[in-house]
This record gives structure tokens, C-alpha cells and sequence, in this order.
């Protein structure tokens, strides 16, 4: 059977955020800005043919995209050991660029956090914990693997269009160090969830420690920004997972359109 014929029948489910001036961002990026730079009625050939281009400016960071290693650093250090004073000038940082992030497809696994809470959305400043990724995989039959990239549901995917809904700085659902540790022990590829920053953001919570063990320690990329509602609705957990980042040289971070490519056999239509 070739790769074709397994293929046949799979759905593709788009993972990527629409990007807009109007979508939601952390306050700690500058805003993002699509404008024409040439117009259709800018200048029209005689036989009337006319066209039209854009610039985009935006943080590396808006939007559903990946973080590389380079994002964070502990104590001066970047993985691998580089130090910040000398890993990063005016052109970007000289270790873990996105320009050496290869493709992503690998084995993806959907832990649906909110469904199994029993709600649309989890509660504002909610910690997924590692009994809470145990509980669920269990309940679904899943084994997260080495390599594998996985992906959280806490359902604020689902307001993304209401930029007022979608907490961006506080009281916001996510990872926090026991359900991060969890996964590390797991050897996991990549983690990645439909919130602003993986983990939880709260009062309480300071320094981003989840960020700081996958990028600084342990070598596991972060998305964030996931649009998981109709992979979730469809009842997939495991699917593979295909994440292209652009490959910008010195940046440490790159918008991403990830898609999820569900064989028929791998939908569970009893989870919607």
C-alpha cells in the first residue's frame, strides 16, 4: 500500500489562527500591521491589467507560532550553553535561529483538557497538572510518546475571534510545572496549546518556569495560539502533526500555519 492510498480518506484540519490587526496579543509584543504598498488603482498597464502588494509588520511572537529555544535563556545561558551577550546583536540571536529548525511531522496527540472538565473553556487561571494529563490519558487510551508533539485544548481557541473575551495577561489557563515536568519525562517534541503563552498566567505565578524548562533545559519547542476546535469536535486524538516555521535567520520565533492529517481510522466521532 503506498503513502497515497493510507492517505486516502484522511481529513486536514487547520491548526493556524486567522492573522488581523483585530486578534488577540500579549501587550508584550508590538502590534501587528498589514497595509497595501502598491494598489490596484496605483498603476493600471493599458490592456488593464493592474496589481497590488502588502507589507506586514509583527512580532514573531503574534499569532499562532513557535518558539525556539533562542526565546528564553536562564541565568545568562541559551540551551546549549550560549551566552546572551554573545548569541544575540542587532541581527538576531547566532544560536537556535529558526532558520535551523527543520519541518515538523511527527506523531501528533490532542490532550482535550476543557472536554474532559466537563466545559467549553477552562476557568480563568486554571493549571493543567500532570494528574490532569495522567487522568486524561488514561481515560482516552493515549500514550504520549518520545517525540511526539502535543497539543492542549483549554478552549479559548473558541474566542479568539473576541479579542475582549481572550485573556492575554492574567487569570489565563495553561501548563504549569508538574503537568510541564509530565510531559519532559516523556521526551516530548513539542508541546503546544489554543492559549497565549502554554502555561498559566496568574496573580500567583511569575518568571515563566514552563518556558524556561522546555526551551532553556530540556529542548522542547512551544506553540502557542492553537486552533483546536474542530480538530477537538472531530473526536481526533492522535494524527500526524506537520508544522513548517518560516525560516528567518536570527529570529526566535516564526509564524506557523500547523495542520493535523486525521486518518479515518483515528476519528473517534464518540468524543465530540
Amino acid at each position: 500500500m503506498s503513502l497515497f492510498d493510507e492517505l486516502a480518506g484522511a481529513q486536514i484540519f487547520d491548526l493556524g489562527q486567522t492573522l488581523s490587526a483585530a486578534m488577540p496579543q500579549s501587550p508584550d509584543h508590538p502590534g501587528f500591521l498589514l497595509t497595501p504598498t502598491f494598489r490596484h488603482i496605483d498603476v493600471v498597464t493599458p490592456d488593464g491589467v493592474s496589481a497590488t502588494s502588502e507589507v506586514v509588520v509583527m512580532s514573531t511572537h503574534t499569532g499562532t507560532h513557535l518558539d525556539s529555544f533562542a526565546h528564553f535563556a536562564a541565568n545568562g545561558m541559551i540551551l546549549g550553553g550560549s551566552d546572551v551577550h554573545t548569541a544575540q546583536s542587532h541581527l538576531g540571536v547566532s544560536a537556535h535561529g529558526l532558520e535551523t529548525v527543520a519541518p515538523i511531522l511527527r506523531r501528533g496527540i490532542l490532550l482535550d483538557v476543557a472536554r474532559a472538565a466537563g466545559v467549553a473553556v477552562l476557568a480563568p487561571g486554571h493549571g493543567i497538572s500532570a494528574d490532569e494529563l495522567q487522568r486524561i490519558a488514561t481515560q482516552d487510551g493515549i500514550e504520549v510518546r518520545a517525540g511526539d508533539c502535543v497539543l492542549l485544548r483549554t478552549g479559548l481557541g473558541a474566542l479568539w475571534n473576541d479579542r475582549a473575551a481572550y485573556p492575554v495577561e492574567q487569570a489565563v489557563p495553561g501548563l504549569v510545572e508538574s503537568g510541564a515536568e509530565w510531559l519532559a519525562e516523556r521526551e516530548v517534541f513539542l508541546v503546544g496549546a489554543d492559549n497565549v503563552a502554554l502555561e498559566r498566567i496568574g496573580p500567583a505565578d511569575s518568571g515563566m518556569p514552563v518556558h524556561v524548562l522546555f526551551l532553556t533545559q530540556r529542548g522542547i519547542f512551544i506553540a502557542e495560539h492553537l486552533r483546536l476546535e474542530e480538530l477537538a469536535a472531530a473526536g481526533a486524538t492522535e494524527f500526524l502533526f506537520v508544522c513548517l516555521p518560516l525560516k528567518l535567520k536570527g529570529a526566535s520565533g516564526s509564524p506557523v500555519r500547523p495542520v493535523a492529517v486525521v486518518p479515518r481510522s483515528k476519528r473517534r466521532a464518540d468524543r465530540v
